[in-house]
């Protein structure tokens, strides 16, 4: 598809152009962390705390169906539940101790699972004198809502330790998006000027892609002596087969150097890309 704009600087003529491909994107991981601080007070018998995937579950923990439409299931889900010393607490830890904190932990599999649920017990020590446990974790795979509840809190000395403690409850995803045409577009690309008079360069926008790991924008200049050898409308192919530049990016915007006289066209165009697995590229 190809845009006009009609508004010409200096007096350049820029032509925009994007590329939709129908594909299937892997995200980048997620990590979602929830926390119960000692130094809040949280850290208390039947205090508990929930972590989800919100691909799964919606904010009334109802099923997502229109969400995991667009998603290819099921995919890798990672989770960490950890008792450790808050690294940034401001508690002065006068002796060594221990703390052990009992949990139950109910996770469910998928929006339509019975929840299980299991029993463990994190111990974490501080010895100012040689080498301690600052962590304890249970790591497991597959659960797209995990709560975590304090069962039991003790510790081996008298004064409140619990404010260098903390427990958190961690889930990591990487779901893997349909990429199509359909419901994973590129709806709107776009540019601003306000760089060119100082730097020289043309700030350009698109829409992000939910699904992309990445974009690669191109662009070419065509002076106007030569446009009319490249069709009515324009033939994209012949346009970008040579001496076009291209970038991959992240980012959803570029500055392109606009080193070019004033008597020709700037095309560009963008396309999302997808990074499969084992360093494969689409």
């Amino acid at each position: 598809m190809i845009f006009f704009v009609k508004r010409i600087f200096r007096p350049l003529l820029i032509v925009l152009l994007f590329l939709l491909q129908q594909q299937q994107a892997h995200a980048t991981e997620q990590p979602v962390i929830r926390v119960l601080n000692g130094s809040k007070n949280q850290l208390q018998k039947d205090s508990f705390v929930v972590v989800k995937d919100q691909n799964y579950f919606g904010a009334d923990n109802s099923f997502n169906s229109s969400i995991l439409s667009a998603i290819d299931t099921p995919y890798a889900v990672k989770n960490i539940v950890s008792l450790r010393l808050n690294e940034l607490s401001n508690l002065f830890l006068r002796d060594s101790f221990t703390v052990t904190v009992q949990v139950r932990i109910v996770y469910y599999t998928n929006s339509f699972s019975t929840p299980d649920s299991i029993t463990r017990s994190f111990t974490i020590n501080y010895d100012s004198t040689k080498s301690y446990q600052s962590i304890s974790s249970f790591v497991f795979s597959g659960a797209h809502m995990v709560k975590v509840q304090v069962l039991d809190v003790s510790s081996s000395v008298s004064w409140d330790v619990l404010p260098a403690v903390m427990l958190t409850n961690e889930m990591i995803i990487d779901p893997a998006y349909k990429f199509a045409c359909t419901n994973q577009t590129i709806n709107h690309i776009n540019y601003s000027t306000d760089s060119l008079a100082t730097q020289g360069e043309l700030h350009v926008i698109w829409d992000a892609v939910n699904a992309a790991d990445q974009y690669d924008l191109e662009w070419t200049y065509i002076d106007s002596s030569a446009l009319g050898k490249y069709g009515n409308p324009y033939n994209e192919s012949l346009i970008f087969s040579n001496n076009a530049t291209r970038v991959t990016i992240t980012a959803n915007n570029y500055m392109i150097p606009l080193l070019y006289d004033d008597k020709g066209t700037l095309f560009f165009r963008v396309r999302p890309v997808q990074l499969k697995d084992k360093d494969a590229v689409l």
